[in-house]
């Protein structure tokens, strides 16, 4: 694969589920959650529509094609050449849709550090998506803390990665991996 990915967490999580302690660090600018997103009532609204009874398909599905930013929908993210194969249902759970949201705003500030298009290779897994690519048992694409992008009209994997750690206080990532 010739991709890079950014890993991230939300900024108030700081334990992982297998038990790893992260230490988040201070944002410079006061950041402290999603911008360029839905307006916080609207993303309690998302939140709570979810956590009330609709399953995680309904959910998914009502926002599958919604922009969360302003340069990328929920389904750029969710979507799966394998899932749709199999018949797997990859809608994340209300958590993951959160973690998706911090997500998709850490690569609004890349296509913003970059300047060019950001296009997204591999986002959210379910486990049994994940599974069936041979995906690692722990891996953050599970967690919807994940994303493989490439940005062509940028450069080769090796210069995106470059310029997110020139500008690392704007993106707030645990892991940046150049996989090319």
């Amino acid at each position: 694969n010739q991709d890079v990915q950014l890993n991230t967490r939300l900024p108030w999580e700081n334990v992982r589920p297998q038990g790893q302690v992260r230490q988040t660090r201070p944002r410079p600018d006061g950041w402290n959650g999603p911008r360029n997103l839905f307006s916080a009532d609207e993303n309690r609204r998302i939140l709570q529509g979810l956590r009330s009874g609709q399953s995680r398909q309904q959910g998914a599905a009502a926002l599958s094609d919604d922009w969360i930013t302003s340069h990328f929908r929920l389904s750029e993210f969710t979507r799966s050449e394998y899932a749709i194969r199999h018949g797997i249902d990859n809608a994340p759970p209300a958590d993951v849709l959160a973690r998706l949201l911090v997500l998709a705003d850490g690569l609004e500030r890349v296509r913003s550090i970059l300047g060019v298009p950001v296009y997204l290779q591999s986002g959210y897994r379910s486990g049994l998506v994940n599974a069936g690519i041979g995906g690692h048992p722990n891996s953050q694409h599970c967690l919807g803390e994940a994303v493989d992008f490439i940005a062509p009209a940028y450069g080769p994997p090796v210069e995106i990665c470059q310029a997110i750690l020139d500008h690392e206080e704007l993106v707030d990532f645990d892991q940046l991996i150049n996989e090319g």
